[in-house]
């Protein structure tokens, strides 16, 4: 029995992601998270009819952790997905490959993303170097799965037989700590070899360099190493590589053309224009070439009215600054803009002083009722959102003025038809 995250948690967890790195918070933004009794902890799997990586998680099991624990365990799945792990491990999904997953991952995020072990994990029960291995901090190099996987398998032909030790599971050797895998590792074979690929083709290039340069420190330290280095390090890396070079338009483009369609349709208006006295005498139907583009002036009264609404409930506050800067790239001449801030509340914005009130809940009624009620303009409306709000009533006759951005993981559900939407993820 699977039950969805509210909206409020799921949103929650993905905007705290932001602070470690995009690659997390773009995972969270492509998977299915929902709670589900079927496993002890938390897995992903991949669901072939929705076509989608599904994380689930034992609600039991989550309750009992803090904010920052449920961030790790999230970064830590994300890990495992983008390293490719089961690909890699192909037949050798069993005690010792398990371990060496989590050793690497595990250690990666403390070393490179800012996590604290001894919040995390202070009574030492999950797979680290010194539990795993019996090797203090900084003893045993920094390396990947491949070769940890090789470690293992060397202490456990190396140890005694006889029963005088524990050769079948070469973590528990150090009594005094742990070697538990934080999550359930079976769901990592049912998904497709390029599941890495679409979360990894969102970054930027300054975001995949910071992964390209762990994978590059765990390359340096086997090749250092010598003997046991393993041939797998290049997992990571080589997805990297793989990124679609596929270059996406700009989100901004989609207010250029609204300002050229606009400016066009402005100059196919009926005017007068005064014939030089010297053409006077001409036939009417003489064109004469000219260099002088005639273009209506618009008065204060008659620019055109386009709103700008940005949803400051939470999940968009990262676009603001792009948001904004579109807002003011229109020609002040031609178009009356205003920028406007919402959550169950609209707050105006200074488009000079740029600052954003809200993170509150979201209301899409109440700007149908702030731009219909009160007001005699019919504004273009462009508007930044997720999608999650209430229903509200556009008239017909104003529906094509509204152009929805979505962003990730959004939903359509109360945007009325007739309006324009564009969904953020099919630019860059």
């Amino acid at each position: 029995m699977k039950t969805k995250l509210s909206y409020q948690e799921y949103n929650e967890i993905h905007e705290s992601l932001v602070g470690y790195h995009a690659v997390f918070y773009k995972f969270w933004g492509l998977v299915r998270p929902s709670y589900s009794d079927e496993i002890p902890t938390a897995c992903v799997s991949f669901d072939p009819d929705a076509k989608c990586i599904d994380f689930l998680i034992n609600k039991t099991f989550w309750d009992t952790l803090d904010p920052m624990q449920k961030e790790f365990i999230i970064c830590h799945e994300c890990m495992h997905v983008i390293s490719s792990h089961f690909h890699r491990a192909g037949s050798k999904m069993f005690a010792e490959a398990n371990q060496a997953m989590d050793v690497c991952v595990n250690e990666s995020l403390v070393k490179y993303f800012g996590f604290d072990r001894s919040k995390f994990d202070p009574s030492n029960d999950y797979c680290w170097l010194d539990t795993v291995f019996q090797e203090k901090d900084g003893a045993l190099p920094w390396h990947s799965f491949e070769y940890y996987y090789n470690l293992l398998i060397k202490k456990s032909e190396e140890a005694p037989q006889d029963g005088s030790g524990d050769g079948t599971d070469p973590a528990k050797s150090n009594q005094d700590g742990g070697g538990e895998l934080i999550n359930d590792h079976s769901g990592l074979g049912q998904l497709p070899e390029d599941a890495s690929q679409e979360i990894l083709d969102e970054l930027s290039e300054e975001e995949a360099e910071v992964l390209e340069n762990v994978s590059r420190d765990s390359s340096k330290g086997e090749q250092e190493s010598g003997q046991l280095a393993g041939t797998g390090v290049g997992g990571l890396e080589q997805n990297i590589a793989k990124r679609s070079a596929r270059r996406k338009k700009k989100w901004e483009t989609l207010i250029k053309k609204f300002e050229k369609k606009m400016c066009r349709d402005e100059s196919a208006e009926d005017n007068w224009a005064l014939t030089p006295r010297r053409m006077h005498n001409l036939s009417s139907t003489l064109f004469l070439p000219s260099e002088i583009e005639q273009e209506l002036r618009r008065t204060e009264s008659t620019r055109i009215q386009t709103w700008f609404f940005m949803d400051t409930s939470g999940s968009c506050w990262d676009l603001a600054p792009r948001f904004h800067k579109a807002a003011a790239s229109l020609d002040p001449d031609k178009f009356d803009v205003k920028y406007f801030a919402f959550d169950t509340l609209v707050y105006e914005v200074d488009l000079k002083k740029k600052k954003l009130k809200g993170g509150g809940g979201t209301s899409f009624r109440i700007l149908t009722n702030f731009i219909y009620n009160q007001k005699k303009v019919k504004p273009h409306v462009w508007i930044l959102t997720d999608g999650y709000g209430n229903n509200m009533n556009i008239p017909d006759n104003q529906r094509k003025k509204w152009n929805w951005f979505m962003t990730d993981n959004s939903t359509e559900q109360f945007v009325p038809k007739g309006c324009k939407v564009h969904r953020l993820k099919d630019f860059e």
